[in-house]
């Protein structure tokens, strides 16, 4: 499931939104994905709390898919798994699930770690057949505004400027 939705559990507290969720009549597995360092929050406490609020007698599982970083765990509640991976672990698995084959059944992943311009937060949006990746990034921490955003290999990130 695609952002599974946490609602809060009383009217003074947050909700959240894990970016994928596994779910099975006895378990919840959340996954949090995160490819910049500079946009984690620290929401992951949160979502064990509301999934034991919202699913009491299921087993919940979160895994935090980050770049590499260093942070302390969420407390986990009892019966509750927690795993922290990173993109430079998990790639090598990419590549063989993904990357095998022969003839029409050849898969080709490419991983590239794309960079950042830094900020709150960035997203890709699009890629053409030359390798030119768009999206938008948000530089500044009060408004969030989004501004275009395109990747090339000889370049890396770049803003892209606006004519005015």
């Amino acid at each position: 499931m695609d952002e599974f939705e946490l609602r809060p559990g009383h009217d003074d507290e947050q909700g959240g939104a894990p970016d994928y969720a596994v779910l099975w009549n006895e378990r919840r597995w959340m996954i949090e994905l995160k490819t910049e360092s500079s946009t984690r929050r620290d929401q992951l406490s949160s979502y064990f709390t509301l999934a034991d609020h919202h699913h009491p007698s299921l087993t919940v599982g979160l895994t935090y898919l980050t770049p590499p970083l260093t942070f302390t765990p969420p407390t986990s509640l009892d019966g509750s798994r927690f795993a922290h991976v990173t993109w430079t672990q998990i790639r090598p698995l990419l590549e063989e699930a993904w990357g095998k084959g022969t003839g029409m059944k050849r898969h080709v992943l490419i991983v590239t770690e794309l960079g950042t311009l830094g900020g709150i937060w960035s997203q890709a949006a699009g890629l053409n057949n030359n390798g030119v990746i768009v999206g938008t990034h948000a530089c500044d921490t009060a408004g969030g505004t989004a501004h275009p955003t395109v990747w090339t290999d000889p370049c890396g990130v770049s803003k892209l400027v606006q004519p005015s």
